[in-house]
């Protein structure tokens, strides 16, 4: 049942999220490539903005988006992204279950220039270089390498991540997600520990 708090248009991202030592990350790709039914490489370069003017006792993260652009396979995207607060650790103790806005951003533009355009202001930035498997439940899974100038999440080049993500869907789907999500974290026992991780979107 979908809670009468959420409205119809609201959309969900559902997310696992892991990290591997580099010795690890070349049995992972070859099971990961034996489960999906795609795989191609990316780059995500993203830039987090703030608004220039931010109401007092909000919170540093209140109000933030994300100018997104992302290549698949030769294949160029722009977003602007804007995350709410995720559901609580008591709703979704296993997964991270985050509201999410997704606003596509049309060719010549990019995702800085209309964030700035909005009022605001870009604080960090960080890039994402890896692999992307589609899974036939309709899942992603994506393993990267991060490298960032945010402080708060400083990049480990001795280190993979791994995230299994849903697409935007709506609440109804969530439980359903959630546990297709656990069932790729069952499949990977013994090379990866995936999890709920708090701010991991």
């Amino acid at each position: 049942m979908v809670p009468t708090s959420v409205h119809p248009s609201q959309r969900f991202e559902v997310s696992l999220l892991g990290h591997l030592a580099s010795s690890i990350h070349p049995l992972l790709i070859e099971k990961l490539s034996r489960m999906s039914i795609l795989s191609s490489p990316f780059i995500q370069e993203e830039s987090l903005m703030q608004p220039l003017a931010r109401q007092i006792g909000s919170r540093a993260e209140d109000g933030t988006i994300r100018a997104r652009k992302v290549d698949e396979d030769g294949e160029l995207m722009t977003y602007l992204v804007a995350y709410q607060r995720p559901e609580s650790i008591r709703a979704t103790p296993q997964a991270l279950v985050t509201p999410c806005t997704y606003t596509q951003i049309s060719a010549g533009c990019s995702g800085e220039e209309a964030a700035t355009q909005l009022g605001f202001q870009k604080v960090s930035s960080s890039t994402k270089r890896g692999f992307i498997f589609m899974l036939a439940v309709g899942l992603r899974i994506e393993v990267y390498s991060l490298d960032t100038n945010d402080v708060r999440s400083p990049s480990t080049p001795e280190t993979y991540t791994i995230k299994v993500l849903s697409p935007p869907i709506p609440y109804a789907l969530v439980a359903q997600t959630i546990e297709h999500a656990l069932n790729i974290r069952r499949q990977l026992v013994g090379l990866v520990k995936l999890g709920r991780v708090e701010g991991s979107n």
